[in-house]
């Protein structure tokens, strides 16, 4: 997942929540997206 990528001593430093980002990344998994669908980049 990208959200993996993030350094991990700034998130936990920073963290509010939940990750959002691994949450919308999961929940995007079950999704089915097709051919000319626009999908909001959060990066």
């Amino acid at each position: 997942m990208k959200s993996s990528k993030y350094d991990a001593a700034f998130v936990k430093k920073n963290v509010i929540g939940p990750n959002s980002m691994k949450i919308v990344e999961e929940m995007a998994e079950s999704l089915k997206l097709e051919k000319g669908m626009r999908v909001l980049d959060p990066d």
